[in-house]
């Protein structure tokens, strides 16, 4: 959702993305994948810091920030019902705009 078409929904490039999450002491490492944005070979890798983690779900945030702008990065992964939900608040200074995506991913066991 951007900001300058007042944040309604909107398709993504995500089609077929295989993000790859490994979760370790107090830390989430996130493997984006591919996109059509960001063609094969430039896979993104966030590590984020875990703030919430139970039985049932971890929680963990990621900051981001170039040149462009920031972002700001929420993951969970529901481990119950396996899906990777990640949503992120993005400030481009350079386009004048802001934007907010939710994405959701069902998971597996590799």
């Amino acid at each position: 959702m951007w900001s300058n078409e007042n944040h309604k929904p909107t398709p993504d490039s995500f089609r077929g993305v295989e993000p790859i999450v490994i979760v370790q002491d107090k830390e989430m490492t996130v493997f984006w994948g591919d996109t059509k944005l960001n063609p094969r070979g430039t896979e993104r890798v966030w590590k984020a810091a875990i703030f919430h983690r139970s039985p049932e779900a971890v929680s963990a945030v990621a900051l981001d920030a170039d040149s462009s702008g920031t972002a700001s990065m929420l993951y969970t992964l529901d481990v119950v019902r396996g899906f990777l939900y990640m949503s992120t608040h993005k400030t481009s200074e350079s386009l004048g705009r802001s934007t907010a995506s939710t994405y959701v991913s069902k998971c597996s066991s590799k």
